[in-house]
This record gives structure tokens, sequence and C-alpha cells, in this order.
């Protein structure tokens, strides 16, 4: 089965992201999400206990599993090492079709970079500012990130912001707090990408993107997962990250 059409790849790759509709069920999103929120609750958990004994929290980049230092921020790193149902869905076919699709029909083995869950609340609204995904990353940039959504999304409630054809440019970044912002912007290019339950956002690691104010403070889940070409090796941790095949009827 495909997913994408030919001028859908084309549009990708001109681009640098591109909008998959309806993957997803919406009762396969409500499965998903039930597991998403047990994950943050239990993470909130071990937050809050570190916070209540006083320790200090040290952030530790190649630690799998990681305290989740961000949780009250609207990240949870790793997701997909911290459920096993959360790693089938990253090995879920119709993920790899698209994956497989966009990268090389006659690839059929991946690694999993990344995986992680941004949410917002009515708690977490703020809005992300401009970034591309590289300058924090290892590896090479021949990357695409997977981008769930869990939730009916608009624009008032922080849907996914891009610049159209930014993958194909290197940008100069100022960090500001614990983000690598993009300088230089064309705002006018802004493309704010609205999504319901169970479509797919694919994105390029290069591709200068944010995300909208959640004004509505409305709850919005979604579940990230970073692929690359089984040849790189490179892991957002430490290690090799983990492989992932393709499988096609013969």
């Amino acid at each position: 089965m495909k997913y994408l059409k030919p001028n859908q790849i084309k549009k990708y790759h001109k681009n640098g992201f591109l909008l998959a509709k309806g993957i997803f069920t919406k009762k396969e999103c409500e499965t998903f999400k039930k597991i998403l929120s047990n994950e943050i609750n239990k993470g909130k958990k071990v937050y809050k206990k570190y916070e209540k004994e006083g320790k200090k929290i040290n952030h530790n980049s190649n630690k799998l599993k990681d305290i989740p230092r961000k949780i009250n921020q609207g990240f949870l790193q790793d997701i997909a090492h911290r459920n096993a149902e959360i790693m089938k869905l990253a090995k879920n076919k119709k993920i790899t079709t698209l994956v497989h699709q966009i990268f090389s029909e006659q690839d059929k083995m991946y690694r999993l970079y990344r995986s992680l869950s941004i949410f917002k609340t009515k708690d977490i609204s703020n809005r992300t500012p401009w970034h591309q995904d590289m300058p924090y990353w290892k590896g090479n940039p021949n990357k695409l990130s997977i981008w769930i959504s869990l939730d009916k999304v608009t624009r008032k409630s922080g849907s996914v912001c891009y610049i159209p054809g930014s993958h194909k440019k290197i940008y100069k970044h100022v960090k500001t707090n614990s983000y690598l912002v993009t300088k230089n912007v064309d705002e006018n290019k802004r493309v704010s990408v609205e999504t319901e339950k169970g479509d797919i956002l694919i994105h390029h690691s290069m591709i200068v993107h944010g995300s909208e104010e959640n004004i509505l403070r409305k709850s919005r889940f979604a579940l990230i997962f970073t692929y690359q070409p089984a040849i790189d090796l490179s892991h957002h941790r430490s290690g090799s990250a983990k492989l992932i095949q393709h499988k096609v009827k013969n």
C-alpha cells in the first residue's frame, strides 16, 4: 500500500514538509493518547519526587529515559523507549510506508533517531519559536520527522508552522533560553498547518518550523518519531539508533 502520490513526494522535497491526511483512525488516536497520557503522568510523578526531595536534576543528554526534566514544559523525550506500545507504533507499517516513500523505495531499513511527545494544555500554551532541528542533532541531515496529530489542531490551539523551502538553506541562530532560535526568517512565508486526528505531518530535519500559541488553552497532543537511513548510525542518545525494517509483501 502507498499513501503518498508522486506529486506529494515532489511537494515534500520542494517545501521540506507535507501533510498526510487520515493515516490513523480516531479510535487508534484515542488509544495512543491514553497510553501517552499515562506516560506523561508517570513522568510528572518522577519529576515531582526529585523536586520534593530537593535533588538537583542534572541533564544527561546521552542517557535514554533520563529524568523527564521538561515534562512541565510540554516535552517527554524517548517516549518509544519508555513504552513498548509506543515503540510498536514507531515500527507501524503505516509509518514505515511513508518513510519508505519519502526516502527511497529501494531502501527498506531505517533507524529511529529520536522519539518524543510535544504537547500543549491549558497550563502549557506558549508559542514555539522558529528553529531548525539539525543544530541540536548528530549525524547527517538526511532525517525526517513523523508528527502524529492525536487531536484536532487549529491555528488557535497551537498548530505547527513552517517556512517552505527553508530546508535548503543554512540559517544563523541565537540561543534564547533552551532554544537555538533561527534568525532572519521571512514571516511573510509562514504557513500554519491545521490537522485532524490521525493526520501526519512529515518534515525535514533542516526545515525552519515552530508552533502557534495555544490561545484556546485546549489540550493538543502529538507523537513524533524521527527516522534516518540505516547507514547513519547516529543517535539522539548514546549508542546506535534502533533499526527499523519496512516489510514489503512479495
